[in-house]
């Protein structure tokens, strides 16, 4: 699902880069609309993904995984929860990309992998795939938060600016 989000917005790399370079502001309306087009839509498929998680488990592998001890909607829940995250998280990488900021992505995905790599030794043996899921959310929401927080203190965000103490 996320790959659908890479879809949308590998084409806005160049289209970005363009104009980041020519004119802040709109680079920085660009961003904007970008941003809430893909938090309304990545709400959405969260929201519903909670909401519909036993109908599609139910259509699609009976009632195994609907209910009972093999039930898997809370994981199902707790992935819809990751790709709230993962949804967006193309189009901040594509504005680190568009500022020129690659090493500063390539140490955000290291650390948001040591995280995951470490999270998931310590949360799987005890929690089993539900702890695998809530780790993944985790993370994406990590990477999201970092990248979402890099574009604020550079002022992409429009009205959210760093101020120096």
């Amino acid at each position: 699902m996320s790959d659908l989000a890479w879809l949308f917005v590998t084409p806005l790399i160049a289209a970005m880069s363009a104009s980041v370079s020519r004119d802040a502001a709109a680079f920085r309306a660009q961003l904007g609309g970008y941003l809430k087009f893909m938090l309304g839509m990545s709400a959405l498929v969260a929201i519903g993904g909670y909401f519909v998680a036993p109908f599609v488990l139910r259509l699609l592998y009976g009632e195994t995984y609907a209910s009972g001890p093999l039930s898997a909607v809370d994981i199902f829940r707790w992935l819809a929860l990751g790709y709230f995250f993962a949804l967006v998280t193309p189009l901040l990488v594509v504005a680190e990309l568009a500022r020129g900021n690659s090493k500063a992505l390539l140490l955000s995905a290291a650390a948001t992998l040591a995280i995951n790599v470490s999270a998931n030794t310590w949360v799987i043996p005890r929690y089993g795939a539900q702890g695998a899921a809530m780790t993944l959310a985790a993370c994406e929401a990590f990477l999201f938060a970092v990248l979402l927080a890099r574009c604020a203190a550079r002022g992409d965000l429009g009205g959210i600016r760093r101020t120096r103490v």
